[in-house]
């Protein structure tokens, strides 16, 4: 029974030591250039998108402020879809119309990433199920066969995957 209680008692002392990979204070950013991210957007509520990608917008400017290059797609699929449509009228989001308050808000946040050197794009896959024409996509976004395939091939490449729903 003495020896069941010490061993005990030795493994949790063990267990309340520091995790020696990681010191207090170590600067995690040390030694780190460039931020490989794949965003997979599928939130289709519009305030949670808007506050997403304007994290990811800030995310990327906390990078650079830290001489760290940030190097993002923002891969849009699911309900996402909607947010990169010229209108919602003839697709299955036409329900949801209303709801939306500013889609020119939403647009203009996913514009400027864009803008910043962020690739924007949307999956062919989620047009398609949505019933999106090519024709009704923002200028400024890309139209991806399949963003799984992306999302795939950039994970392979070293691309972190971040799922934003």
């Amino acid at each position: 029974m003495k020896a069941t209680a010490r061993a005990a008692f030795l493994v949790l002392a063990i267990l309340a030591q520091p995790h020696p990979a990681r010191a207090e204070g170590a600067d995690i950013f040390k030694g780190v250039a460039s931020a490989k991210t794949a965003w997979d957007v599928t939130v289709g509520d519009e305030k949670k998108f808007n506050d997403r990608m304007d994290l990811i917008r800030q995310t990327a400017e906390s990078l650079k402020k830290r001489g760290i290059q940030p190097d993002f797609m923002v891969l849009i699929r699911g309900p996402a879809t909607k947010f990169v449509t010229k209108t919602l009228n003839a697709t299955n989001f036409e329900k949801e119309k209303d709801k939306i308050k500013n889609m020119a808000g939403a647009q203009a946040t996913l514009k400027k990433l864009k803008d910043s050197g962020v690739p924007v794009e949307v999956c062919a896959v989620a047009m398609g199920v949505q019933k999106v024409a090519k024709d009704n996509v923002q200028p400024f976004v890309t139209i991806a066969d399949n963003v799984w395939e992306n999302l795939i091939v950039l994970q392979n490449k070293g691309y972190a995957y971040m799922p934003v729903d």
